[in-house]
């Protein structure tokens, strides 16, 4: 048997590093589920396609042997440019998890260095296990000081009542009696408030786990991959040694599994040469990959349990049984001490510039991506329907600088002319379940799902630069700005609407501001 066949050993071999990166994966699995489902339909003479691809099958190589240190960081490079190509187009959870990628992938770099030789899972995962840590912990402290707003606090317009009956689209059992509806804003900030602090603390921290993957199981049924995401973040809270204790069970599966297969095959106990180990490893990728697809289409030969939502509440239920297990078992320690702050200081650099970007929708910089998802935080124009943050902290100007769109021969520029209830852009706002809307009426609340709004400045730069460089001729615009209308046949040739940086494209790109606090309920 050569070392292709050879399992890894107990020093290469980290459960807790492979229980994040097996997670994790789903979590880009339901994510990306587009990409999975359109893999073998990409071109490979496109270089962004190439990328997906390249995610994709590098994805399912982790899938397959979640504990190599190699395949993963493989895996969150490709994720970088991936994301990194369809900014702005990405939600808050996904450019968060560009940043987990790019602190693990950074930890690998310096582990690496200060290694050699002994590099392996678990010191790595000892690198990164403490940064992402914080993050989740800044993750929490962000959602929840962004909806102390009036808007929030509004059951009829709050996001809190909105969500309720987006997830009734898909978990149609799920109650919803007006008194839960009346305190489910209150109710949210409460939960979520409370576990980052349950987490902060080692005697609560598996309760806080509990708390945590019970509120985002009801959430999971419409946005899967982020609760998946948080579960792989989850698990990092969970001390080595009881996954430690953990193994025993996991072998005892493996064993299973293992034993099964060797009575279909004798692949194990093959001598097999590097060219055999490579042509296994891909016909596994492509069968999964079909799988995958399959499980996606909900083709004729899929059962419920390969399905996306077969497949979420077995990774659920089986995360939710091991911490059972673990609270239950005397075996196992309750009191979960676990390392908040990185050995390596300079990795600090990634929770305070996580942190910092919780600041930039109160500093006036930007209003999308800022952990900031459906919390009917309002800054901009001057103005905040924060609790507690003023309008004053609005240094920055790219929320203030608002321009009225008076008409135009682009399509979707020229739906901020006027009233609209579709999303004149990607990024502006969501559509109102019927439910939301009969529950409204039944309110005799007045429904109105058309809106009118305002665009940053920054954004129309965007806009008019990306249309350049794509070769558009005769781009007109007619539009208002600090009260005074501009005109341009050519706002292609502008040079102070052509100019927009790859950076503010990127990073600086704002969403559209509707004239009503109904439409703020955005990811």
């Amino acid at each position: 048997m050569n070392e292709f066949s050879k399992t890894n050993t107990p020093k290469e071999y980290n459960l807790a590093f492979a229980v994040f990166s097996f997670l994790f994966f789903w979590a880009i699995f339901f994510d990306s589920r587009s990409n999975f489902y359109k893999v073998f339909d990409y071109s490979l003479t496109d270089f962004e396609q190439i990328i997906k691809i390249g995610m994709c099958f590098s994805g399912v190589l982790t899938l397959i042997k979640p504990s190599s240190v190699y395949r993963l960081t493989a895996f969150l490079l490709l994720l970088i440019a991936e994301i990194f190509l369809s900014l702005p187009i990405a939600p808050n959870h996904t450019v968060f998890e560009m940043l987990i990628a790019f602190t693990v992938v950074t930890c690998f770099v310096i582990g690496k260095i200060k290694y050699k030789t002994d590099f392996n899972t678990k010191n790595f995962y000892q690198l990164f296990a403490p940064v992402l840590r914080l993050q989740v912990l800044i993750l929490y402290f962000w959602a929840v000081v962004h909806k102390f707003n009036k808007g929030f606090f509004d059951k009829y317009i709050s996001c809190a009542t909105v969500q309720i009956f987006n997830i009734k689209q898909t978990l149609t059992i799920l109650p919803a009696p007006e008194w839960f509806i009346s305190i489910n804003p209150y109710f949210t900030i409460l939960i979520e408030g409370s576990i980052p602090i349950l987490l902060l603390i080692p005697k609560t921290r598996l309760f806080g786990i509990m708390v945590g993957v019970l509120f985002h199981f009801v959430l999971g049924f419409r946005y899967t991959g982020f609760t998946i995401m948080i579960y792989s973040l989850f698990a990092l809270f969970i001390a080595e040694s009881n996954y430690e204790k953990l193994e025993p069970y996991v072998n005892k599966f493996t064993s299973f599994v293992s034993s099964s297969f060797s009575k279909i095959s004798n692949y194990r106990n093959w001598n097999k040469s590097y060219f055999d180990y490579l042509v296994v490893q891909i016909g596994l990728v492509l069968s999964i990959l079909v799988l995958l697809r399959i499980s996606i289409s909900g083709g004729p030969f899929s059962l419920y349990i390969l399905s996306t939502e077969g497949i979420y509440i077995l990774l659920c239920l089986v995360f939710f049984v091991s911490l059972i297990v673990i609270l239950v078992n005397k075996r196992f320690k309750i009191v979960q001490n676990v390392l908040l702050i990185p050995d390596y200081k300079i990795l600090l650099i990634f929770p305070i510039i996580f942190f910092i970007n919780g600041f930039f929708p109160h500093i006036g910089l930007k209003n999308i991506q800022t952990v900031a998802m459906f919390s009917n935080l309002q800054t901009g124009g001057g103005k905040t329907n924060h609790l507690f943050i003023p309008a004053s902290f609005q240094i920055f100007p790219y929320l203030n600088d608002l321009v009225e769109i008076k008409g135009s021969n682009s399509k979707t520029l020229n739906q901020f002319s006027g009233y609209t209830s579709i999303r004149p852009m990607v990024q502006t706002s969501i559509k109102f379940p019927n439910e939301y809307v009969e529950y409204l009426e039944n309110s005799g609340i007045e429904v109105d799902t058309l809106y009118r709004y305002t665009l940053p400045f920054i954004k129309l730069k965007d806009f008019v630069t990306d249309n350049a460089k794509k070769g558009r001729k005769g781009l007109r615009i007619e539009y208002v700005r600090n009260g005074k209308t501009y005109y341009t046949a050519n706002a292609e040739l502008d040079q102070e609407l052509n100019s927009a940086s790859v950076f503010e494209q990127k990073f600086l790109s704002q969403r559209a501001m509707p004239d009503d606090e109904r439409g703020l309920c955005m990811w």
